[in-house]
């Protein structure tokens, strides 16, 4: 003889209510995928928040770009022209306590996952006007957004570079 189930007194949703959740879920899905699709106003600027994760470009500071977490950090404090980030090389290397000021117009959120697929020095096919074999010089290479003439991106579907490459080393 099996168990008997118990029925649950007052705690279980009716099919009215489960129906009404559902339908609510699906408003503010629709809601949701509406916001994100509509353009930002041109005069529309970002509010940025002490936590933030960004990239900015600071060539000068930095050097070749051939460290990528000195481009990415941490927003510690936020005036009107400008931003204190610690990059994420330092906060790595135990000096979080420190910041670099970068204007706002040098920065952009990192909506990025961390993680790449290939590693600097592996041998990739890149396609410029043909597939042809390169190897990755550097990854995340936003010093690379500006001389190219792109718009530093403001939702996660904007065009951010994950790689460099270059000749093959033979």
């Amino acid at each position: 003889m099996g168990k008997k189930s118990r029925s649950k007194k007052g705690g279980g949703q009716s099919a009215a209510n489960k129906l009404e959740r559902k339908e609510k879920l699906k408003q503010r899905r629709e809601q949701q995928l509406e916001q994100a699709e509509s353009a930002p106003d041109d005069d529309y600027e970002r509010p940025y928040f002490v936590g933030d994760r960004v990239w900015f470009i600071d060539r000068e500071s930095f050097g070749e770009g051939d460290n990528p977490l000195m481009y990415r950090g941490i927003v510690k404090a936020v005036d009107e022209e400008t931003l204190a980030v610690t990059p994420l090389q330092w906060k790595f290397d135990g000096r979080d306590d420190r910041t670099v000021r970068v204007h706002k117009q040098k920065a952009f959120p990192d909506f990025a996952d961390l993680t790449l697929r290939f590693d600097v020095g592996d041998r990739v096919v890149c396609r410029s006007d043909t597939w042809d074999p390169y190897s990755v010089d550097f990854q995340w290479p936003v010093g690379e957004i500006e001389p190219q003439g792109i718009d530093n991106p403001t939702d996660p579907r904007g065009y951010l570079p994950r790689y460099k490459c270059g000749p093959l080393a033979v």
